[in-house]
């Protein structure tokens, strides 16, 4: 790995700016940059495009979009795709593997879609996680609001003795707070609180805890599903009323050779697939067993499982997400979208799941899980993530204590000693998916004189990746992904006289279908064929001794190639 990346360190929006500009320097065969748009705050939005730009241009390749940190404080899908990319460049030319992915595909890859809010997510106290558009307006602004009230840099929680508190100290770790029993009338009680100061004149004795200034979730103002914030809060006024979602979408629709969309986020350790809002039994078969075996891979790769978001990531299914990246790329533009939850630390602590079939990280955990996870704090992270609660005198409230998770960097993001394991594994994922992307080749390309100066000319197509070329039914119900056309170019002298300039040639399916164990297969039953053939008949002029035709064949998501066929005709 190269020195200019530092796998442990989460980059600022000017250091991530940096490094990406040196890469497209050292790396101008296998790097571009380029601004796809700006944020609120007028940061660009970077757009990455790897791949070998020797021999074809990137948009005759299929390719893959990944994205990261749409949600401010997922940070470390930055750290990813930035290791990713390095992986790539390191790679090309000595790992075989590698530099073949990158003849074959393109990648897209957006670190930091949403950099205002990470930039504040990582410069200060904040814990931000949305855009950093204020919404909504709320105009009662009496209350505890959330700040870094003891200056410490980080913000955590308050307690205070309370008869009718909420909570009670573990016997077990005095750090802990636990959930007061139904039967507990005798003892030491406690409020918590997050910490803050008190606003727009509320009193010590009588005020809510507001909600946060920054509600507008970017991952809920695309326009698969989408509603206004009486059924989903936090979407925004409308569909794409966002720069940095429109920039997401307009990108994605400029290029319709990308087959993969992949999008990061934290916290919950996973891998996932659509659907956001419908169970699994909306799916087409052979979409739904791409996902089963990008999934096999992703859970080799990563260790983690991938689930549904709906069927496995939804605690209250009459709420399902809505207004998602992730739906709109598969239930929109046909392509398969994935997605990654980076990270668990409760996994990591040895917390194991008491529902088997919920991967939604906010769960209600035990004792004895939130033991497990101080332990891990303890031995792990040298005691660093917890704060210890301290006295301190408010300016409002009077004596409180402080103290709890800093959660940045333990529950939302790896702490930096494990970023990079995370991005080694994610990466290894990032690079390993693309093979499986339809590649679109010539087969044979023949001439047969036919006699008075014409040529039977016969193209045979195949598809030799794992995926169909149009890449999912639902690209297909969606009538967005173009058909193979084969394109013939007769030289001057040469005249056409069967076929056409263009010729389509429908979608040619891919290697992955449902196969049984080897010992039950019966090879020549139900196998698709994976070719198509198409003729031309040409004439060549009496005066033409030799005659090169050009031809072009493929579809965005399958890749275009090109090749000359040269008939030798003996003049007359």
């Amino acid at each position: 790995m190269s020195s200019a990346f530092r796998a442990e360190h989460y980059y600022t929006h000017a250091e991530m700016t940096d490094y990406l500009e040196a890469l497209a320097r050292e790396y101008p065969h296998l790097v571009r940059l380029e601004s796809v748009g700006k944020s609120l705050e007028q940061r660009d939005i970077w757009a990455v495009t790897v791949t070998a730009f020797g021999d074809r241009p990137p948009e005759d390749k299929p390719a893959v979009y990944i994205d990261a940190c749409i949600h401010a404080g997922e940070v470390s899908g930055t750290q990813v795709c930035l290791h990713t990319i390095q992986h790539l460049v390191d790679g090309y030319g000595d790992d075989p593997f590698l530099t073949d992915v990158l003849d074959h595909s393109t990648f897209y890859i957006l670190p930091r879609t949403n950099p205002d809010g990470a930039e504040a997510f990582l410069t200060t106290p904040s814990k931000q996680w949305v855009s950093a558009r204020a919404y909504p307006q709320d105009a009662n602004d009496v209350g505890l609001r959330e700040r870094d009230i003891d200056g410490d840099g980080d913000i955590t929680l308050m307690r205070y003795p309370d008869p009718g508190g909420e909570w009670k100290i573990s016997e077990r770790d005095s750090r802990l707070m636990i959930a007061r029993e139904p039967e507990d009338v005798l003892g030491d009680f406690y409020t918590i609180l997050p910490e803050g100061e008190l606003v727009g004149g509320a009193s010590p004795d009588d005020f809510r805890v507001l909600p946060r200034q920054y509600q507008l979730n970017l991952n809920r103002n695309f326009p698969a599903g989408w509603e206004p914030d009486a059924v989903q809060a936090g979407g925004g006024e409308y569909p794409l009323s966002e720069p940095e979602c429109r920039a997401v979408v307009e990108f994605i629709q400029s290029h319709p050779n990308i087959a993969i969309t992949h999008a990061y986020h934290t916290y919950g350790g996973l891998l996932m697939r659509p659907f956001g809002h419908l169970p699994d039994e909306a799916f087409d078969a052979m979409d739904l067993l791409a996902y089963k075996r990008l999934g096999e891979l992703g859970e080799r790769t990563t260790g983690y499982p991938m689930v549904s978001v709906y069927e496995s990531f939804t605690p209250d299914k009459k709420r399902p997400r809505r207004g998602v990246l992730h739906d709109w790329s598969y239930n929109h533009m046909g392509q398969i979208a994935l997605g990654t939850e980076i990270w668990n630390m409760a996994t990591r602590a040895g917390v194991e799941r008491a529902d088997a079939d919920n991967y939604y990280p906010f769960q209600d955990q035990s004792e004895e899980d939130e033991l497990l996870m101080l332990r891990f704090n303890d031995s792990a992270l040298d005691g660093n993530g917890f704060k210890d609660w301290t006295p301190f005198n408010h300016p409002q409230l009077g004596r409180v204590e402080i103290g709890g998770w800093r959660i940045k960097f333990t529950q939302k993001n790896p702490p930096p000693e494990f970023l990079e394991d995370e991005c080694v594994r994610n990466s290894a994922f990032n690079v390993r998916y693309p093979a499986s992307l339809p590649r679109i080749g010539i087969r044979t390309l023949t001439s047969h004189p036919i006699g008075d100066g014409l040529y039977r000319i016969r193209m045979v197509v195949e598809n030799r990746g794992y995926l169909p070329t149009n890449v999912t039914d639902m690209a297909v119900r969606m009538q967005i992904a173009d058909p193979i056309r084969a394109h013939i170019h007769p030289p001057e002298g040469a005249e056409l006289i069967e076929g056409d300039l263009s010729a389509e040639l429908g979608h040619l399916p891919g290697r992955m279908r449902q196969l049984r164990g080897f010992y039950f297969n019966e090879p020549e039953s139900g196998i698709p064929k994976r070719t198509a053939a198409v003729t031309w008949v040409l004439r060549v002029g009496c005066s033409t001794e030799s005659v090169p035709i050009q031809f072009r064949v493929g579809c965005p998501r399958g890749g275009w190639v090109e090749d000359t066929l040269t008939i030798l005709h003996a003049k007359r």
